[in-house]
């Protein structure tokens, strides 16, 4: 530091110079300064990289989060495709009950099983998906 001068110290000198109002400072005084100055700007520079890490962390995250949301989304896509079907199912399975309700009600009244068989093949084909839409059982 340009404006700080350092002196001997002959005796006891106290107050300004005759040369121009110029203060004196005792060296361990200025060496604790420059030293506080060196420790804080230090402390900046740390700082200021962090800063600069804590935005590429940000960057980092933030891509992460698109990347989650995107994912969420194709979640939540495929969950109603599978709703979707599983409505379906039920669909038919509520319909292949109803068959054998009928076919159950039909042979109390008669004693053909034969038909009642033939009957209950034709009900249960109807019912199978169209190709390409189902389970391939």
């Amino acid at each position: 530091m340009s404006e700080v001068m350092k002196f001997k110290c002959i005796g006891n000198m106290v107050g300004r110079s005759r040369l121009g109002g110029a203060e004196y400072v005792f060296l361990s005084d200025f060496d604790r300064v420059n030293a506080e100055r060196d420790a804080a700007l230090g402390r900046e520079a740390e700082l200021r990289e962090s800063i600069v890490e804590f935005r590429d962390r940000e960057v980092s995250l933030r891509e992460s989060l698109g990347k989650a949301r995107h994912r969420l989304g194709e979640v939540l896509d495929e969950r109603a495709a599978l709703q979707q079907r599983l409505t379906a199912e039920d669909e038919r399975v509520d319909q292949a009950v109803t068959a054998l309700n009928e076919i159950a009600r039909i042979s109390r009244m008669s004693e053909e099983p034969f038909e009642i068989a033939t009957r209950a093949i034709g009900e249960i084909s109807a019912l199978k998906p169209a190709e390409g839409g189902g389970d391939a059982s």
